[in-house]
């Protein structure tokens, strides 16, 4: 139920969106001013589609499914790791639902926008808690225009960076052929 999609955008396409990152306002709450969170968030909501549509036909035209069967939801976030050393601790993603169709994601997606040849993976990992939660299913090194789709339900956590700024753009997808299994 997980995908890597290398070279899932170019060059062009990747500065496109690190350049709408640094008009983004940074949201800063009051949770935030006490305890520094490891990553920056952005809050971007998709209003024309364009980036949602780039994302949905990427991942059709790689899985061999027709349009409708992937939906990408329009609210995302731009996460930016830039501290070394800094990680995610084990966990799941909560299931979002897009305000439009009342719908519910099956997956999450990562969209790397910066290499980081050392540290910053996204581990897929057995469980969060006890000796699965070392159980490494898969890991996943940041690479400018990779795309890692995964169930929402996934435990991952992501490894200390060591190369930074680790720039990406997380999201939600329906699979409508993985719906069912929810």
């Amino acid at each position: 139920g997980s995908f890597v999609i290398d070279y899932a955008f170019s060059d062009a396409v990747v500065d496109s969106l690190i350049k709408l990152w640094t008009f983004l306002p940074t949201k800063v709450s009051e949770k935030t001013k006490v305890k520094t969170l490891c990553s920056r968030r952005n809050y971007f909501c998709d209003a024309t589609g364009a980036v949602s549509r780039a994302i949905q036909t990427v991942l059709c035209d790689s899985l061999g499914c027709i349009p409708g069967d992937a939906m990408v939801f329009p609210y995302m976030r731009f996460l930016c790791y830039s501290k070394q050393g800094t990680d995610l601790a084990p966990h799941i993603d909560l299931c979002r639902v897009d305000a439009d169709s009342g719908k519910r994601s099956t997956h999450s997606f990562l969209l790397y926008l910066t290499d980081c040849d050392a540290g910053g993976e996204t581990t897929l990992i057995g469980d969060i808690t006890g000796d699965a939660r070392f159980k490494v299913l898969a890991k996943v090194s940041p690479r400018r225009g990779r795309l890692l789709l995964f169930p929402y339900r996934c435990p991952h956590e992501g490894l200390a960076v060591k190369d930074v700024p680790k720039l990406l753009i997380r999201g939600e997808v329906l699979l409508q052929s993985a719906a069912n299994d929810y």
